[in-house]
Formats: C-alpha cells, structure tokens, sequence
C-alpha cells in the first residue's frame, strides 16, 4: 500500500474515531457526521494531487483540534 493511500486511510479512521468521541451519547449526531465523513472522502476519490491531498489532510486536523 501506498504511503498516501495509507495517510488517507488513517485520516479517515481517525475522523470516525474522533466523532465516535465527540458525539458518544447523540445517535443522531454519530450517523450525521458519519455520513458527512463519508460524503467528503467519496467527494475527493479520484483527487491524486498530493499537494490537494496535503490541503485536505490539513484541514482534517484544523478540525480535529476545534
């Protein structure tokens, strides 16, 4: 497996595993941003830019501390 593929794949682990932290008591809230986290990745399958890629991954940890 690719390093980048592997940085995506972690990201998106992460993601999860911080949502299921964030929102542990609101079903709603667990699928909401379950489905978002998914949405966002499926939006950006193709992209193969490892500069865009590096962006994203940027803003995946600006999120993460917020």
């Amino acid at each position: 497996m690719s390093s980048l593929r592997s940085k995506v794949l972690s990201c998106y682990r992460s993601l999860h595993r911080t949502r299921l932290k964030v929102f542990r008591d609101d079903s709603f809230a667990l699928e909401a941003g379950k489905q978002r986290i998914r949405t966002e990745f499926l939006k950006h399958k193709n992209e193969t830019d490892p500069a865009k890629l590096l962006n994203l991954f940027k803003w995946q940890r600006v999120q993460r501390r917020s």
